[in-house]
């Protein structure tokens, strides 16, 4: 498709759903060009019909399609203001129960995947002295039962964003590096089935319990975010002068905020009370 060079470029990873759709479409309708990367054909297809965007086939783990997009980019002479790193997956269960390799697979997507982006299209981003925007959780800053790769995950991105942040301010102040903190969104990373080998696990129990309490924001009844709320918030970071450095978009602020910073033998208190007084059906 024709590119309109008028228009700012960024590149987003994981456009396929949630997040990454949203904030797709949100950008390509207000003022950006986008190259939406996804794995699959048929979001890819998708991607496709909407204007100001061009889709990529981008698997974060897989470095030849990195190569792929970059050479796309680099031929269409669009340059690039932002790279935002969306892509990410939830390997869900007790910690004991998974080999190394369903730990390796969490951190190849979440945070290598982050970097193998960051260091392939950061000489578009030095060139525009544009934005870095890392896609965090809350979930980074604290940590839950049975997302323990998960949280390690996005801790970890956490302290690369930090680290990323402060180099790049002794080369270049212009550069921005944000991260964005969303609570618990209604995306479809959340909608798993239950792990049937984990029915003969010791936190088989418990394990239900939590997900009662935890990770079903689909249900009417749960106050979780909707994708929308997350791009316009990614939006603002991207035309803001002086954007923040991290931005905590949660239900609730405040009290997330008191959360992070309770002692921590008082979450483990207040957590093992909560799940011990749900019952299974």
């Amino acid at each position: 498709m024709k590119v309109d060079k008028n228009l700012r470029s960024i590149l987003i990873t994981g456009a396929s759903t949630g997040i990454g759709r949203e904030t797709t479409e949100f950008l390509a309708k207000n003022g950006f060009h986008v190259y939406a990367g996804a794995r699959k054909d048929k979001d890819i297809t998708s991607l496709s019909q909407i204007p100001n965007v061009t889709p990529l086939k981008l698997d974060v783990t897989k470095s030849h399609e990195i190569e792929d997009a970059f050479s796309l980019i680099e031929t269409n002479k669009t340059g690039l203001f932002a790279v935002i790193n969306n892509a990410g997956i939830d390997v869900l269960g007790p910690l004991v129960d998974f080999d190394i390799e369903a730990f390796k697979l969490q951190l190849d997507v979440n945070l290598l995947g982050v970097h193998r982006i960051i260091s392939k299209f950061f000489p578009l981003i030095l060139q525009s002295e544009g934005r870095i925007i890392n896609i965090s959780s809350g979930m980074g800053l604290a940590s839950v039962p049975f997302s323990g790769f998960y949280c390690a995950s996005k801790a970890g991105l956490e302290a690369y964003n930090d680290s990323l942040r402060r180099e790049l301010m002794l080369i270049n102040k212009k550069i921005k590096v944000i991260i964005i903190e969303p609570g618990i969104v209604k995306t479809s990373i959340w909608k798993k089935d239950y792990p049937k080998d984990l029915e003969s696990s010791l936190f088989h129990q418990s394990y239900l319990k939590w997900q009662k309490i935890n990770v079903s924001p689909y249900e009417p009844n749960k106050k979780s975010l909707t994708p929308d709320i997350i791009a316009r918030k990614i939006y603002i970071s991207l035309i803001k002068k002086r954007p923040k450095l991290r931005y905590l978009v949660t239900e609730r602020n405040f009290i997330y905020r008191i959360l992070f910073a309770a002692p921590e033998k008082l979450k483990d208190w207040a957590l093992r009370l909560v799940i011990s007084r749900q019952k299974i059906d």
